[in-house]
């Protein structure tokens, strides 16, 4: 017996086939009628999907099988995933690579084997195959057949790969919400005020502690700029302090931090009130 040799991209193969999460799970009827169909259409006793694991074949769907998996050293799909040719042995019983295999030699008594690889993410992470007891010939049609079937095996398994990405994608963002939830429950609970301006210096944002130290309602502060002249801002000696020499709008200008500023603002009813 001659065991199937290990891809060169064995490591980002099984990567790719973990990925899925299909390894071990219950039967899907996505991929038995599959299986179903491909063996009446064949003509064959058995038809299996089966998945190559590190040191197994798993079979996530079967026709005809006792068993749910078998030793990769031993199975036909591990010689099937090498290459991107359909794999065929027409008698295994006359063939020196297999005459001795156990699954040839026992139960299922394999002799005619013929499998296509199932591609995913530029990995084959496994076969399809249809077997029998005795031997057969497989024709160029058989061939493209047995493609057709994979085909739709591979369209089922980039369903699952989406799906567990938009899973991700929801579980990603139901964080990214909470996240927002608690940096906004921490931030409305300070006692500074904290402001949100856009890139015309427009107010977008802003935490209760503003509104209050700004003597402005939330909808007097919305969209209102570091250099409207309702502020009528002065600096520490009394001056008027320039709308464009506001902190906000150099940070924005510059890209540079600017700190340790103190400005005075007029509140609508002309209260100064003084801002570091």
């Amino acid at each position: 017996m001659i065991e199937p040799d290990v891809p060169a991209d064995e490591a980002a193969r099984l990567a790719v086939l973990r990925s899925l999460d299909l390894l071990d799970t219950e039967r899907e009827e996505r991929f038995d009628r599959i299986t179903r169909l491909a063996a009446q259409v064949m003509g064959v006793p058995m038809c299996v999907i089966s998945l190559i694991d590190h040191d197994r074949q798993w079979f996530k769907s079967s026709v005809g099988m006792n068993v749910d998996a078998t030793e990769r050293r031993v199975s036909f799909c591990g010689h099937t995933i090498l290459g991107t040719a359909p794999f065929i042995v027409e008698d295994a019983a006359a063939d020196e690579r297999f005459h001795d295999n156990p699954l040839v030699a026992c139960a299922p008594n394999i002799r005619f084997y013929a499998g296509v690889p199932i591609e995913n993410g530029g990995h084959h992470i496994g076969a399809l195959c249809v077997l029998d007891t005795r031997p057969r010939t497989f024709t160029d049609d058989d061939t493209a057949t047995l493609r057709g079937f994979v085909e739709l095996v591979e369209h089922e398994v980039r369903q699952i790969d989406t799906q567990r990405l938009r899973e991700m994608i929801d579980r990603t963002a139901s964080a990214l919400r909470r996240s927002e939830r608690l940096h906004q429950s921490v931030v409305d609970a300070m006692s500074d005020g904290i402001v949100v301006q856009d890139a015309s210096g427009a107010i977008i944002g802003h935490n209760p502690a503003a509104s209050v130290l700004l003597g402005l309602s939330p909808d007097e502060m919305a969209g209102r700029t570091s250099t409207d002249p309702r502020w009528r801002a002065v600096d520490a000696d009394g001056r008027a302090f320039p709308g464009m020499e506001h902190p906000s709008m150099v940070t924005l200008a510059t890209g540079r931090r600017c700190e340790q500023v103190l400005m005075g603002i007029h509140t609508p009813d002309a209260e100064l009130r003084w801002l570091s």
